[in-house]
């Protein structure tokens, strides 16, 4: 199942194609499903899941917006931080 292990973990679908991110060890990770959520999809570079960035123990939040850009809302060392990403989660970038 897409999310396994990870911890706080949250939900968003768009297009058929289902988007989990979660805690695990000190990270924020991202993993991708096109198949409801059975299995999280390979990446370009053949792992199932990305790092985001460092985070608290506290559930992070994601959205997909109409321009199709991912955003994860996150808490890291106490402060709120968004991140983004424009390749379907391939690699990560930290907005303001």
């Amino acid at each position: 199942m897409i999310g396994d292990g990870l911890q706080y973990g949250a939900l968003c679908g768009d297009r058929g194609i289902l988007f989990a991110v979660g805690y695990l060890a000190g990270n924020i990770y991202f993993e991708v499903s096109d198949d409801d959520g059975e299995s999280p999809a390979e990446f370009i570079d053949g792992t199932t899941r990305k790092q985001i960035s460092a985070g608290d123990a506290e559930q992070p939040g994601i959205e997909i917006l109409g321009s199709g850009e991912i955003v994860v809302s996150l808490v890291n060392e106490g402060t709120l931080e968004h991140h983004t990403s424009s390749n379907f989660g391939e690699s990560w970038s930290e907005i303001g």
